[in-house]
């Protein structure tokens, strides 16, 4: 679908304005059919694991060209496998590229998907126009791809980085300054209504929380847009946004400010995981000790991801390994303890005690850090059941010794 006749772009602005008619803080825009004009396009984030951060983009608006509009994208790559797609973001190695399309398909998708959309018209001379789009048709042409990295090769920061380049590295001058804000700040406030949110607070310890400066901030599409608003041409002649307008309107409230703070829910929930396993201690051990096997299983299992998922590359150096105190393989002893425990003797409890001093010299490490580490609502989630699991795996003899029979 292209913007090959006046009359379809017309038809395409009335559906933009009938769209945008809801209460939107942000004129709608209305595209010059007049003269040139270059936009930095957001697509405003989800609460998807596709969309959970957003997408950037660049759109060409020329009166003379057929389609009207062009759209340049860093955010594609070759399909495959979920599990091949996984695996090689995870390490590193998944490729993307740039692709270029008729910005009426692309703006068709985003409406389609409820994405909503802000554009921000560039202040452009002729020649940073055309040095612009030049260099985004020759990787259009030569594809040359690129390893995707969360935070230093993405979708944005490449779009970023290209304008510093057509404005000859004066523009980064302009963002040094700290941010106030750090990568893991940025990405939980976003994943705040997700089921990531838990991993990725599980893994962002200090190198994550740490400051950054105002350009390295700018890896997320909505904290570009915010910077790029408030930047000035480098020449002095003026800002380097000359409008603001919402493209496409999916009617949804902005992202919070801030990450949220569960470390209550986390102490909570382990609390309650001790609870269940105590209680079912006193009602019937056998189920007791599965649900420690289980326990086990699970706490293990993740812990295990968690290892595996710090010492690949995409994450590295900004995963903090802390957690790894609390989380680790080690708890996948507790499967064998919680079913060999009648006739093992006092290796079981002794398996439960050694997680309790792991814990207990990680408590202390992040004690140490002065919560830095932001791992206190982990101590919570696992500390509670690693006690009662090593309460219920304590020696049989120990138990008859206390009239319970097994």
């Amino acid at each position: 679908m292209g913007w090959s006749a006046w009359g379809e772009t017309v038809h395409w602005i009335a559906l933009l304005l009938t769209d945008a008619s809801r209460a939107q803080p942000l004129e709608v825009c209305s595209l010059s059919v007049q003269e040139s004009a270059t936009y930095l396009l957001t697509a405003q984030p989800k609460q998807d694991a596709v969309s959970l951060f957003g997408h950037t983009a660049l759109l060409f608006w020329d009166p003379d060209d057929k389609p009207r509009a062009v759209v340049y994208d860093f955010g594609r790559f070759d399909p495959a496998s979920m599990v091949s797609i996984a695996w090689r973001f995870l390490n590193g190695s998944q490729r993307y590229y740039l692709a270029e399309d008729a910005g009426a398909l692309i703006l068709d998708d985003l409406t389609h998907t409820e994405r909503g959309v802000i554009a921000q018209r560039l202040a452009l001379t002729q020649r940073e126009r055309t040095d612009l789009r030049d260099r985004l048709r020759h990787q259009v042409a030569h594809r040359p791809d690129f390893a995707y990295h969360w935070y230093d090769a993405n979708c944005t920061t490449k779009v970023r980085d290209l304008l510093d380049d057509v404005f000859q590295g004066s523009l980064a001058p302009q963002h040094t300054d700290p941010s106030g804000t750090s990568p893991a700040r940025e990405v939980l406030r976003h994943a705040r209504g997700h089921p990531l949110w838990l991993g990725l607070h599980w893994g962002s310890g200090r190198h994550a929380h740490a400051e950054v400066g105002h350009w390295e901030s700018m890896f997320l599409p909505q904290t570009l847009m915010r910077r790029i608003g408030v930047s000035q041409r480098p020449d002095g002649t003026g800002p380097l946004v000359e409008d603001t307008c919402q493209l496409v309107d999916d009617g949804q409230p902005p992202i919070a400010e801030d990450a949220p703070d569960r470390s209550a829910w986390l102490w909570a929930g382990g609390l309650a995981a001790a609870g269940v396993l105590l209680g079912l201690a006193q009602l019937a051990r056998p189920r007791a000790l599965r649900a420690v096997g289980i326990t086990g299983l699970v706490v293990g299992l993740y812990g295990t991801a968690a290892l595996l998922v710090g010492l690949l590359g995409t994450f590295a150096p900004f995963w903090g390994h802390h957690n790894l105190w609390f989380a680790h393989p080690g708890w996948l002893l507790l499967v064998p303890a919680a079913r060999l425990h009648a006739h093992a003797g006092l290796w079981p409890q002794r398996a439960a005690l050694g997680l309790l001093a792991i814990i207990a010299l990680g408590l202390l490490a992040a004690l140490a850090s002065g919560g830095q580490d932001h791992s206190l609502g982990t101590v919570g989630a696992l500390l509670p059941a690693a006690l009662a699991s090593a309460w219920i795996l304590r020696p049989s003899s120990a138990v008859e010794h206390g009239s319970e029979v097994v």
